[in-house]
């Protein structure tokens, strides 16, 4: 796992099909909104969207898949957040 921009973090996850990387993204999902938070001793509740995609080969390069992860979150963030989509 990396950060990948302001807010943004990827994963790599080799050898996972599209199911158990799904299946991994929704227990990080879980454990973050689970997880207490505080901050100058005020609780902050935190949710966090997942985009998920598949590297299949047919990608012509790295940005594809990226851009394929971003599609997937931006869904996420658009029906409604705190969960996780595939693009």
């Amino acid at each position: 796992m990396f950060r990948y921009g302001g807010e943004e973090f990827a994963a790599v996850l080799s050898n996972a099909n599209l199911r158990i990387a799904l299946q991994i993204g929704e227990r990080i999902r879980a454990l973050v909104e689970k997880t207490a938070f505080l901050w100058k001793n005020q609780h902050i509740s935190v949710t966090i969207s997942i985009g998920v995609a598949l590297a299949t080969g047919s990608e012509s390069d790295s940005l594809a898949l990226i851009q394929s992860a971003d599609a997937a979150l931006y869904q996420a963030k658009e029906r409604g957040r705190n969960r996780v989509v595939a693009g």
